[in-house]
C-alpha cells in the first residue's frame, strides 16, 4: 500500500519543472514574486513545493541565503483568522533564524509585536460585531467589550468603566510599547519593518503555501491580500499551489458580480506567474506505476534509487524515441525479482488507459489509490487461499470502474457458468460485439475495445475468484452462497419454476432473516436479463418474496426502476395493484418517459 501524501522523491521527472520554479525564485534580483502552482486535486501540486525546497537546498552555497515557510490556510479555516495565521508565521520563522543576531532579534520581536497588534484589532473588529448582533462573547475581547456595553446600556457606572479599563490593560499589555497609530499607518510600519529585517539579515524569504484551493472563498482571499498587502517586499517569493479554476472562481464568490475580465485581472494582481503542473502520459504513467512498484518492493534502498534513476533517465531521454521497457530495467539493473518484473509489465498495461481514460486522466493521486485497490484485494486473495493473478485482478478492475454494465453482465455470466467463463467476454476477444450479452450499453464503447485488446486474454480464464474480491459491486455467486439447506432447495425451486412460487411461501416464511435475504438478492440478480416484464411467472415470484418482507418489497421497487420503460408491460398491472408497495411501484413506473401508451393507460384505469 502507498500512502496518500506529497513527496519529495521524484517519481515522473517534475524535477525539470521544481527547477524551472527555482530559476523564477532566484532571477528576479531583490524584487517580490508570487508564483502560482496549478493543477487540479492530486496532480501533485503539494509534491512539487517539497521538491522545489529540495531543488534549493541542494546547492550547499543557497542554505544560508534562504528562510524557508510553510503554511497551509486550510488547517486555519474555521480557528483562526487566516490573514493573521501567515503573518504570525512568517514572522516566527524570521525571528528563529535571526535569533543569534542580538538587533536583528529585537527587530524581530518588535515585528511579532506588531503582527499581534494586527490580530487584536482584527478580533476586537469581530467582537464588536457580535455585541452588535447580541452574541455573548467569551475571553479578553469580550470582556472589554460586553464592560463597555454596560457603560452605555446602564450608564457609566464606576464599576463598569473601571471593568473595562482593567480588561483592555491586560489585553494591550505586552503588544506594543508605543502609541499606537491608525491602521494604514500601522500596516506601513509593518512593511517597512519587515522589509528592513529580511535586508539586514541578508536572506530571502521563500513561503510555501498549500491546500488554498481547499479553503473557503473567504480564506482564499484573505490569505492572498494578506501577502500583498502586508508581504510583498523586497527579498520575497511566495509560492502558492493551488488550482488556478478553483481560486478564480472564490475571487468571483468572494466578489459577488464581478465580471470575468475583472476576476482574471484581480487573479492575475495575486499570482504573476502561473505554471501549471502537467498530467501525466502514458510514458509518466507507466514511469510512476513502476516506481511505486519498485518503492513497495522488499529492495535496498540503494537498488530501489537505480532504478529510480534509470526511470528517470529514460523519461528524460523519451524524446529521442527511448522506450521505458520491464526488459530494459533488468539488463540496467540485474538481478530483480521476477514478482517486480511482472509488476513492471501490469504498469505497461494500464499505463495508457491510466492517461487517456477521463475519469483518471494521468492524475497521480487517482493512480495510487487504484493500485492500492489492486494490493488490498491481493491481500484478501491471500488471506483466503483465493487464486488469483495479480495482472487479471488489475485488469478487472479497470472493467469494474469504467464500464459497469458491462462488469455485472460478466459478473452473471461468470457466476452462472459451470466453469466461471463470461461469453461475452469471449465475444469481445474475438470482435464479435454484437453477441455481447444484452442490458448493458458499454460493450461498443472505445474504452471497451482497449480494454478487451489488453493482455492478458480472459476468454478462456475463470472470473469467479476476481467477482467475489469484487463484492462491493459483483452479484452473489450461486455457487458459494453460505445458505441452510432448506433455503438452497427453495431457491432452486424459485429458479427452475418461478410460476410455482406461491407453493413456497409458508417454507419462505420460516427462514430466518439472512437466508431470505440472500434468496431475494439471488433471484433479482438472476431476473436482470429477462427482456420484457408483463404477467410472467418471474413476476409471480417477486410479487411473493416482496409481499413477505418490507426490505425486499422495497428492492424489488427499486429493480423496476432501473428497467427500460419499453420492457414493462400492461400485463404488470393487475398484479402488482393487489399490494401497497405494489401501487407505490406504480406510481413510479407512470413517471418514466419512455413506457407504452398501453401500459400508461392501464396504471390510470386502476386509479394510479
Amino acid at each position: 500500500m502507498w500512502a496518500d501524501t506529497e513527496t519529495d522523491v521524484d517519481y515522473i521527472n517534475f524535477n525539470g519543472l521544481a527547477e524551472s520554479l527555482v530559476e523564477c525564485v532566484m532571477s528576479t534580483g531583490d524584487r517580490p514574486v508570487c508564483i502560482g502552482v496549478s493543477g487540479a486535486w492530486g496532480t501533485g501540486k503539494s509534491s512539487m513545493l517539497k521538491l522545489t525546497r529540495a531543488a534549493i537546498i541542494s546547492d550547499e552555497k543557497n542554505v544560508d541565503k534562504y528562510i524557508f515557510v510553510e503554511f497551509n490556510a486550510w488547517l486555519f479555516q474555521g480557528f483562526d483568522d487566516a490573514r493573521a495565521s501567515l503573518m504570525e508565521t512568517i514572522a516566527e520563522a524570521i525571528s528563529k533564524q535571526v535569533s543569534a543576531d542580538e538587533t536583528l532579534s529585537k527587530k524581530a520581536s518588535a515585528l511579532i509585536r506588531r503582527m499581534n497588534w494586527f490580530r487584536v484589532a482584527k478580533l476586537t473588529a469581530g467582537a464588536a460585531a457580535s455585541v452588535a448582533l447580541g452574541i455573548p462573547l467569551i475571553g479578553p475581547i469580550g470582556d472589554i467589550l460586553t464592560h463597555a456595553q454596560s457603560a452605555m446600556t446602564d450608564g457609566a457606572s464606576k464599576e463598569n468603566v473601571d471593568g473595562a479599563i482593567k480588561a483592555g490593560s491586560e489585553v494591550a499589555e505586552g503588544i506594543l510599547h508605543e502609541k499606537i497609530e491608525s491602521p494604514p499607518q500601522e500596516i506601513h510600519k509593518i512593511r517597512t519593518a519587515f522589509e528592513n529585517l529580511l535586508e539586514q539579515s541578508g536572506r530571502r524569504l521563500v513561503v510555501f503555501i498549500d491546500d488554498l484551493d481547499r479553503c473557503l472563498p473567504e480564506t482564499a482571499i484573505s490569505t492572498l491580500e494578506a501577502i500583498r498587502l502586508f508581504m510583498f517586499v523586497k527579498h520575497t517569493s511566495f509560492i502558492v499551489a493551488a488550482d488556478t479554476d478553483m481560486i478564480k472562481d472564490a475571487v468571483r464568490k468572494h466578489f459577488d458580480g464581478m465580471g470575468e475580465k475583472y476576476v482574471t485581472n484581480y487573479f492575475d494582481k495575486l499570482i504573476q506567474i502561473s505554471i501549471p503542473v502537467p498530467s501525466l502520459g502514458p510514458v509518466e504513467s507507466k514511469a510512476y506505476m513502476m516506481n511505486l512498484f519498485a518503492e513497495s518492493s522488499s529492495l535496498n534502498s540503494s537498488i530501489k534509487e537505480s532504478i529510480r534513476q534509470h526511470i528517470k533517465k529514460s523519461l528524460e531521454d523519451s524524446w529521442k524515441g527511448s522506450r521505458l521497457t520491464p526488459d530494459d530495467i533488468a539488463k540496467q539493473v540485474p538481478g530483480l525479482p521476477p514478482e517486480l518484473l511482472n509488476n513492471f509489465r501490469i504498469a505497461e498495461q494500464l499505463a495508457f488507459v491510466m492517461s487517456n481514460q477521463s475519469a483518471i486522466d494521468g492524475n497521480p493521486r487517482l493512480i495510487k489509490r487504484l493500485l492500492n485497490t489492486i494490493s488490498l484485494r491481493q491481500s484478501i486473495a491471500r488471506r483466503h487461499a483465493i487464486p488469483v493473478r495479480e495482472e487479471i485482478l488489475a485488469k478487472m478492475l479497470l472493467l469494474e470502474r469504467w464500464a459497469s454494465n458491462s462488469f455485472s453482465a460478466t459478473c452473471r455470466e461468470s457466476a452462472n457458468a459451470p466453469n466461471g467463463r463470461s461469453a461475452s467476454i469471449g465475444f469481445m476477444e474475438s470482435g464479435e460485439h454484437d453477441k455481447c450479452a444484452s442490458g448493458a450499453t458499454d460493450w461498443k464503447t472505445d474504452f471497451m475495445v482497449r480494454w478487451s485488446a489488453m493482455q492478458p486474454a480472459l476468454a478462456e480464464v475463470d472470473l469467479r475468484p476476481y467477482v467475489h474480491l469484487s463484492k462491493d459491486r459483483a452479484i452473489p455467486i450461486m455457487g458459494s452462497i453460505p445458505l441452510s439447506g432448506e433455503a438452497s432447495d427453495i431457491l432452486d425451486a424459485i429458479l427452475t419454476s418461478p410460476t410455482d412460487s406461491k407453493a413456497m411461501t409458508a417454507r419462505l416464511r420460516a427462514l430466518s432473516n439472512s437466508d431470505f435475504s440472500m434468496i431475494a438478492d439471488a433471484v433479482l440478480h438472476k431476473f436482470e436479463d429477462i427482456p420484457e416484464w408483463g404477467a410472467n411467472g418471474e413476476l409471480e415470484a417477486l410479487v411473493i418474496l416482496a409481499g413477505l418482507n418490507e426490505l425486499v418489497s422495497i428492492k424489488v421497487i427499486g429493480f423496476f426502476q432501473g428497467r427500460p420503460g419499453g420492457s414493462l408491460k400492461a400485463g404488470l398491472v393487475p398484479k402488482l395493484i393487489q399490494n401497497q408497495w405494489g401501487k407505490i411501484l406504480l406510481a413510479k413506473i407512470k413517471e418514466k418517459n419512455d413506457i407504452s401508451a398501453p401500459l400508461r393507460a392501464a396504471i390510470s384505469k386502476a386509479g394510479i
